[in-house]
């Protein structure tokens, strides 16, 4: 196990070659956010983001929910609108786009899924204009409702290198050979600053992995720090794991 340490976050640094950036667009889903409230939804909450490929051809999206809806199951879900975040979208369109979901959430789940369609250049036009939604549909004796909501946005992010302190003394693995870990570290703040997800991004080859993060602190300089400190985050060479921190936030490789 190696940890990560502490490291600083540049805020201005940001990583213009790297393949381990912010995504174009993310959202929040929460109950409160249905239009109106679901004051009767189990405890469920979700986090997403959206990056648009280059040529604008597809659309990559993760997906990752926390919680469960009791004895609901959910049915459907995808991106809809053209709406606000105070609106619902016209009964007269569809689904913009189809989304995976899990039948039963009791705990944690994601999942990623890259999304093409006949429409995306409609699409995207919404999500450009702030008129599009993530929305979950659950289902219980017939009845449907709208489980958790969260309006699409270009948030903002910052985007940061983690390199190990050049003090440290290097670390050299079982074949003798001298390994350069470093990292990603990315925070992304919604639209309204009332959402904050952090995403720590490891590369997948052995010599460059920091192996299993154990902590990670994230330096503003004088104004404070924010530390997180994660029994595990989990990230292993050629494993996927996700793990919820404070809020919905997520780590994964890349």
């Amino acid at each position: 196990v190696i940890p990560l340490v502490p490291c600083l976050l540049l805020l201005a640094a940001i990583i213009r070659d790297a393949e381990c950036t912010c995504a174009d667009y993310s959202a929040w889903m929460r109950t409160d956010k249905v239009v109106p409230p679901c004051s009767m939804c189990g405890y469920a909450k979700g986090f997403a983001t959206l990056k648009v490929a280059a040529d604008a051809s597809s659309l990559y999206v993760y997906l990752q929910l926390e919680g469960n809806v009791s004895d609901w199951t959910i049915v459907s879900a995808g991106i809809f609108g053209p709406a606000k975040n105070n609106q619902n979208k016209p009964s007269a369109k569809g689904t913009l786009l189809d989304l995976p979901y899990p039948a039963n959430l009791n705990g944690f789940w994601q999942s990623e899924i890259r999304l093409t369609s006949n429409s995306l250049a409609e699409t995207l036009t919404y999500m450009r204009e702030g008129l599009t939604y993530i929305s979950f549909i659950t289902s219980k004796g017939g009845i449907l409702r709208e489980e958790i909501r969260g309006q699409i946005g270009a948030s903002s992010c910052f985007e940061s290198s983690l390199f190990r302190n050049s003090s440290s003394p290097p670390i050299v693995d079982g074949d003798g050979l001298e390994r350069s870990p470093y990292s990603f570290g990315n925070i992304l703040l919604s639209v309204e600053a009332t959402d904050l997800a952090v995403l720590i991004q490891a590369p997948a080859d052995l010599s460059r992995s920091p192996g299993n993060v154990v902590a990670v602190a994230l330096d503003f300089g004088p104004a404070g720090a924010l530390n997180i400190v994660p029994t595990d985050l989990g990230l292993l060479v050629g494993n996927h794991q996700s793990v919820s921190l404070k809020e919905l936030q997520w780590s994964h490789l890349c």
